[in-house]
């Protein structure tokens, strides 16, 4: 099998690429990816030695692939993580998240459709698209609601994804993260909150929180997810036309967090509360039992354990405590 991975050296997909590359039934790996976001010398730490030979990364946009290049991949799957994911980024950028995430999905869509294999699409989505459900735990079957442009294009890809499964019997399945954490997460620009207390915590800053620290989110490790993707893939008949959350299953509030990742990373880092930003929202307990269900799968890693090994590499990269 030969799988063909969009955003290959962001979070996701060096996790992913990772468990394929170790997988038995993946006889080659292709990713994509432009370089354009992450972390200084990105490529030094996402392009290990363990991966040549069956996999080759491809630096370019995902959107400029043609249906020629998809065509001589020869791939069976293809998984898109490529997006830009920021919330607050994305009401202050519209027209780019507008061509990164919405158009470049549908344009990667029809050119997938074109190809002589139509390889089975695997289009990530966010547990944003949520917006403030009126019942927990919440399940695929709950009504969108897009709170802001990152989630709004994140819809707009599942809408995409419903269009070219019901009108053209597409394969293809949408997956709904929850918030990811891990190894290779983005430490420029517009970082999770995850990646912004441990960068802080590291230097011994003040951890930052916006509103009273009661909001809670669901964290799951990257490696989890990609354990969940790779599932996926092998079961994909079975899953063919599903819309499935990958989460933990277990919410934690913002000002634990911070204070977890103070104590796991012996920070002298005190907690500061400021005005909450417009946006922002109380937080839900995702339902994940069709995951389970059909995937024979749930998420492996403790939050302290994914958080000291999350710990450890931003040591490595920001040359700190080493």
């Amino acid at each position: 099998m030969r799988v063909l991975v969009t955003g290959a050296a962001g979070l996701c997909g060096t996790h992913l690429v990772d468990e394929l590359v170790r997988d038995k039934e993946i006889s080659k790996v292709y990713g994509i990816d432009n370089l354009s976001r992450g972390f200084p010398r990105k490529e030094e730490f996402v392009i290990g030695e363990q991966w040549q030979g069956k996999f080759e990364l491809i630096v370019k946009k995902y959107q400029d692939l043609s249906v020629r290049e998809i065509n001589n991949l020869d791939v069976d799957v293809v998984v898109h993580l490529a997006a830009y994911n920021s919330a607050r980024e994305a009401m202050e950028t519209p027209d780019e998240y507008f061509v990164n995430n919405d158009y470049g999905t549908m344009k990667l869509l029809q050119k997938l459709f074109h190809t002589k294999k139509n390889p089975f699409f695997i289009f990530a989505s966010a547990a944003e698209i949520y917006g403030k459900p009126v019942k927990e735990p919440v399940s695929e079957s709950s009504a969108p609601t897009a709170m802001n442009i990152f989630a709004a294009t994140k819809l707009a890809g599942e809408n995409y994804c419903s269009v070219f499964f019901n009108w053209y019997n597409y394969p293809l399945a949408v997956i709904r993260l929850s918030k990811v954490y891990g190894e290779n997460q983005n430490l420029v620009g517009y970082t999770s909150v995850v990646g912004n207390f441990i960068c802080r915590a590291l230097r011994d800053d003040p951890l930052i929180i916006y509103g009273c620290g009661g909001q809670t989110r669901d964290f799951i490790y990257a490696g989890d997810v990609a354990k969940a993707i790779t599932g996926i893939i092998k079961a994909r008949k079975k899953v063919c036309g599903q819309v499935i959350n990958i989460a933990s299953g277990k919410v934690i509030s913002i000002e634990e967090l911070a204070r977890n990742i103070i104590d796991l990373s012996g920070a002298k880092s005190e907690i500061i509360k400021l005005p909450p930003v417009k946006g922002d929202y109380p937080g839900y307990l995702l339902d994940i039992s069709k995951a389970c269900e059909l995937l024979n799968w749930s998420a492996s890693t403790p939050l302290d354990v994914g958080l000291k090994r999350t710990i450890n590499w931003h040591r490595q990269v920001m040359n700190l405590g080493i």
